[in-house]
């Protein structure tokens, strides 16, 4: 946070408001015993989407993935909304490299590519790369032939 300029105070302030924190977990009409929660963030807290965003655009920002023009001018290119990343790129080659630094920065802040959720799709005239799974590192992707985006 104190990387984007976020106020000490702020900092200090969303500290104090995640530590310490129990829970107790409903199990049709008991409750468990409460636990503390010592990691991640509580869902459905106001600021879990906030952190999140903050952390992702960190990952974001330390793959070191060239964010500046458009694919037409560069071998790739990322969107990204919500928790939601694409990566547009114009070869296996730099697709696994993105896909490499993205994972590298998600791990340093404790996040992790969903190897389920996560889906290639290839586009465009030249489908001489036409393979059902791409693997990168200890990871593997499905191919698909369309998707939605938001």
């Amino acid at each position: 946070m104190l990387e984007f300029g976020i106020l000490p105070k702020i900092v200090r302030l969303t500290q104090a408001t995640m530590e310490g924190t129990t829970a107790k977990v409903k199990v049709q009409n008991g409750l468990s015993e409460s636990f503390h929660i010592r990691n991640g963030l509580r869902q459905g807290d106001a600021l879990a989407c906030i952190l999140f965003h903050i952390a992702l655009e960190k990952t974001i920002r330390d793959a070191n993935i060239n964010q500046r023009g458009n694919i037409f001018y560069k071998s790739v290119q990322m969107l990204a909304y919500a928790d939601d990343i694409d990566i547009i790129s114009r070869s296996p080659k730099s697709l696994q490299e993105a896909t490499i630094a993205l994972d590298r920065s998600t791990i340093r802040v404790g996040l992790d590519i969903n190897q389920t959720k996560t889906k290639y799709m290839i586009h465009g005239t030249k489908k001489k790369y036409v393979v059902n799974i791409f693997k990168v590192k200890h990871m593997t992707f499905e191919r698909v032939n369309s998707f939605v985006y938001l």
